[in-house]
């Protein structure tokens, strides 16, 4: 890990963080103390807050949603490939980044051969072939992420639609990091990315595919850019593997205790605490020296 000065409060303009594992409890929550601490900084620091997650754009706004008391937040959805403006702003898209049609038809004939199960992000609703195999994955995944399914015949029903991105359900690690190093060498030509979604007695683990040069930490570059911020006077949280660019790129960024071991090692802090356990919130009211009460 990097140095680990500390940087006075009024330093930082934006601060960005992940969802599942980093803000949100292992519930989907997010913790009244979270809340309080954000309150404190958007108001009293003029900080901007930026949700970036793996999920589709209507499956983060119940997060913000718990946040509104405390902040508006801008929106990075879909692992980078889509920008949202404030609420306020009426959701304006900033910037969005669509996988080459060419690409995803390959994708599509590839876990069509291999029956891996495939979600295809369309607006409101996740896209999958109907086999009795995707079923219990599709509603695994339906029940822990809160996404609507719309099931096809044939992945050749979706050919030449545009999408964000698209992803393989994995029931476990070591099949996800097997399909990881097979899809990074099939398409080299795109950005593969490894992700997760974890409850107390559930996880599921994903091989994502994105446009080329695609992730959390070009989007946050987006987001800079658009707002006129420098990446110097950014913060990050975040805990994941798909995080890890977020974490490169942030002026500072600080891994959960809960999270992987190449996102501690990337990260200028790791936190004592998880996500569990309010480490958004600690951490928060460390670096600006939040008031207790």
């Amino acid at each position: 890990a990097s140095s680990r000065v500390q940087m006075s409060a009024p330093h930082y303009k934006l601060i960005i963080s992940d969802l599942d594992g980093t803000l949100l409890d292992d519930a989907k929550n997010v913790a009244p103390r979270t809340v309080k601490a954000l309150k404190h900084i958007t108001e009293k620091h003029s900080v901007l807050m930026v949700l970036a997650s793996g999920r589709a754009s209507y499956l983060i706004e119940p997060t913000a949603v718990q946040l509104a008391d405390a902040t508006d937040c801008y929106l990075i959805a879909y692992n980078g490939a889509v920008g949202f403006a404030m609420n306020i702003d009426k959701r304006q898209q900033i910037f969005c980044s669509a996988l080459p049609p060419a690409d995803l038809g390959h994708i599509m004939d590839v876990c069509t051969a291999r029956g891996l199960a495939l979600n295809i992000y369309l607006p409101d609703k996740v896209n999958m072939k109907d086999t009795p195999e995707n079923r219990p994955l599709a509603e695994l995944y339906s029940e822990m992420t809160g996404a609507t399914y719309n099931f096809v015949e044939s992945y050749d029903q979706l050919k030449g639609v545009t999408t964000p991105k698209c992803l393989i359900i994995c029931k476990t690690e070591s099949m996800c990091d097997t399909l990881m190093e097979e899809m990074t060498t099939l398409f080299p030509q795109l950005s593969v990315v490894k992700s997760n979604c974890k409850t107390p007695q559930k996880e599921l683990y994903f091989v994502e595919f994105l446009q080329s040069g695609v992730d959390k930490g070009w989007a946050l570059k987006q987001i800079c850019q658009h707002l006129q911020i420098s990446l110097d006077d950014t913060l990050a949280f975040g805990d994941a593997e798909n995080d890890l660019s977020m974490l490169r790129t942030a002026g500072r960024s600080i891994c959960m205790a809960n999270g992987a071991q190449v996102c501690k090692d990337a990260s200028h802090k790791v936190s004592q605490f998880t996500n569990n356990e309010d480490a958004v919130a600690r951490e928060l009211e460390e670096i600006f020296c939040v008031p207790s009460e």
